[in-house]
Formats: C-alpha cells, structure tokens, sequence
C-alpha cells in the first residue's frame, strides 16, 4: 500500500516546475517538522530514564576518564 501512494504521489510530481517542488518539499519539511515538534519525548521520562544510566558504572570511572585523556604527568584534583 505504502509503495503504491508513493509512486503514484511521484507520478504526479514528476511533471511539475522545479519552483513547485521546492514548495511542496518546503511545505512536507514545516509540516513533518510540527508533527514531531509536538510529539517530541517527554522530558520527565526522559529525566527518570536517564537518572539511574551511571548507576552500574564502578565508582572509579571518572578517575579512569581523566588519566586517559590527560598527557600530563601532574595530579589532577577531580573533586569526586
């Protein structure tokens, strides 16, 4: 089905001027673009899904972060 709207929706564009395509894509572009404006993720799920994401990470990993990418040689106080 899917593909059967699809071609038939490129049959009909096909002949058009090029200015009318740039429209009609504009317009496809602003609409998809407020369909999932409105339906973006929800930020409370994402904050409690997020929330618990390190918890399993050892408690040394932010030490192990900062000797890997530090070339110098000197103590780094990471405040953890």
């Amino acid at each position: 089905m899917k593909e059967m709207v699809l071609s038939t929706l490129l049959r009909l564009i096909a002949p058009l001027r090029f200015e009318w395509k740039l429209a009609l894509l504009t317009r496809l572009l602003a609409e998809v673009q407020a369909t999932y404006a409105q339906a973006g993720p929800d930020p409370e799920y994402l904050l409690e899904t997020l929330a618990g994401a390190w918890k399993d990470m050892p408690d040394s990993l932010a030490d192990d972060l900062m000797q890997a990418r530090s070339l110098s040689q000197r103590a780094i106080d990471s405040g953890f």
